[in-house]
């Protein structure tokens, strides 16, 4: 997803991946063709393929669909985390075993971790199977669903320039064959769109009155509040004695009193933070400028959100509460912070999210500046001289498109480069709009698709679509026992096959976060209880609605 920034955060737990694209490795033309020989019984993959290592009433998982899960996985979590795991001083060398590296839990190895997710995604394929199989859901055009998938790993395989036998055992490893990709795709597919289509019906049963009586319930975890804040910190070396580091929390404590003291009104807190800043400033390496100070003196922290348990958003949230109220907040650590209401809660009711398609023409080696431009224009006059709908804009993407992805649905401010977002976020933006918009990645056709839910009817479908999936996965647990084979999960190769390796960053496929139906244990040979980090482009938390901690 050209326009994406990579995921550079730990995602919530507890939840479950459900991938509907197979885009899950595009390998560079770089990487090593030919691969390693391997003796022609383990290419037949017939042993692996015999492994069955999650069972339901009417499905199985053999090893060589795990196989295909679980190195997807990998180089999914590798290609969108690898640069944030270095940032962090984590190691994950894809070039030697899993099992001999520790993650970045410090607890658990690399190949558990990641096994322990593919587990828990693979788990939810079959219960969401099973139910859907039981209601008489069907996926239209299933076979056309996978050949789609199937003919654009062919595609890169000829990029490659290997035949796509070579090109499966080069990523996947021995005895993956394409019969055991379509097998995988059928049972991920038929999941993901049960689970979309569950989605779908559940929003659409909600109506006004119940978002209504659901904020009323639970305003405090919807609303939001504006804040002015200013920290006030010990400054005290690491092995000061005891009684330095006492004298130096009492005085940071008393500077922060006089702060609150001082800011009687929202011009007395800008003017004492301001001032502040400017005594300070020829303490610093690198001194602020004068525009530097002014920003950070002025700065309102908006639609900060509720956070269980915490003194600030207890004070915060009070019923009572009023616009100017002033607050201190002490750590415990030697860390004040000076609070001042600027906006009392209230709920956000402007749109959380906005759809998006576009059509990529990059520009490089291949395509000019000028070129790419001119391409991106011919696109969107051929749009617009045809039937202008979506479904036209949808074809001319497949036909031009170099992003592995057209649609983008639930985009939040910060998620895409900065061009791209101040097209999408236009206040005038209308359903149907139509653009060219130059980013870092190329140029981009726009097609305005929708705008979506305001804010706080956003936060209250997400919670109460939650609690939903946690009652009706519930009852799939019990109506769908999972079995899981300890012996042949451990079987999977925790060894990525070297002709994988990528020479340079690609990008990731779409997926689609969806509840956990329940955490695998019954793998706990082969997998620890890691948590599952979600990868969904659309779960970032946006820093304007951040928690208030």
């Amino acid at each position: 997803m050209a326009t994406k920034k990579y995921l550079t955060q730990k995602q919530r737990t507890a939840r479950m991946i459900i991938a509907a694209v197979l885009a899950v490795v595009i390998l560079s033309a770089a990487f090593i063709a030919g691969g390693v020989l391997y003796s022609k019984h383990l290419n037949s993959g017939s042993s692996v393929r015999k492994q069955i290592s999650f069972e339901s009433d009417n499905y199985k998982v053999n090893n060589c669909m795990m196989t295909y899960y679980f190195y997807s996985d990998f180089y999914n979590f590798y290609n969108q985390n690898s640069a944030y795991l270095q940032y962090m001083g984590a190691s994950l060398d894809p070039t030697t075993s899993l099992r001999e590296q520790t993650s970045y839990d410090g607890q658990n190895s690399w190949y558990d971790y990641l096994m322990q997710t593919t587990a828990n995604t693979v788990n939810g394929y079959l219960l969401y199977a099973e139910a859907g199989l039981e209601k008489g859901f069907k996926v239209e055009d299933m076979a056309g669903k996978i050949d789609e998938q199937i003919n654009n790993l062919k595609t890169t395989a000829a990029d490659t320039k290997v035949d796509f036998e070579q090109y499966l055992l080069n990523v996947f490893g021995p005895g993956i064959k394409e019969s055991d990709v379509r097998d995988a795709l059928e049972l991920q597919i038929y999941a993901n769109e049960y689970y979309a289509k569950i989605e779908k019906d559940y929003k659409n049963s909600l109506t006004d009155e119940q978002y209504e009586t659901y904020y009323s319930e639970n305003k405090n975890t919807l609303d939001k509040v504006d804040l002015r804040s200013y920290a006030l910190s010990a400054d005290v070396a690491e092995d000061a004695d005891e009684a330095t580091k006492n004298q130096a929390y009492a005085d940071a404590k008393a500077e922060a009193e006089s702060l609150k003291a001082a800011a009687t009104s929202k011009e007395a807190f800008i003017s004492w933070v301001s001032a502040n800043l400017t005594e300070k400033n020829a303490e610093l390496e690198t001194p602020l400028t004068e525009e530097e100070i002014k920003e950070k003196a002025e700065a309102v922290s908006e639609a900060q959100a509720y956070s269980e348990g915490t003194d600030l958003s207890t004070w915060a949230f009070d019923a009572e509460r009023k616009a100017g109220d002033v607050t201190l907040i002490d750590d415990g650590a030697g860390n004040y912070t000076v609070y001042m209401m600027e906006k009392t809660a209230y709920r956000v009711e402007t749109e959380a999210s906005r759809d998006v398609r576009h059509i990529l023409i990059k520009t490089g080696e291949e395509l000019s500046d000028e070129d790419a431009k001119a391409k991106a224009d011919d696109i969107l006059a051929q749009y617009q001289a045809g039937d202008q709908t979506a479904e036209a804009f949808d074809a001319l993407a497949k036909e031009h498109n170099e992003d592995s992805n057209s649609l983008y649905e639930g985009v939040t401010k910060g998620q895409m480069v900065a061009e791209f977002e101040e097209w999408l976020f236009d206040e005038t933006r209308n359903e149907g709009d139509t653009g060219v918009v130059k980013t870092q990645y190329g140029y981009h056709v726009m097609y305005f698709e929708a705008k979506g839910l305001p804010q706080w009817k956003s936060d209250a479908y997400n919670a109460m679509f939650e609690a939903y999936m946690n009652e009706l996965t519930a009852d799939w647990n019990t109506l769908y026992p999972v079995n899981v084979d300890s012996a042949a999960l451990s079987a999977i190769p925790d060894t990525i096959p070297e002709t994988a390796f990528q020479q340079e960053e690609t990008t990731a496929p779409a997926t689609t976060a969806v509840p956990d139906t329940a955490e695998v244990t019954d793998t706990a040979e082969v997998v620890d209880t890691a948590e599952v980090v979600d990868t969904a482009e659309d779960t970032t938390e946006a820093a304007d609605t951040a928690e208030i901690k």
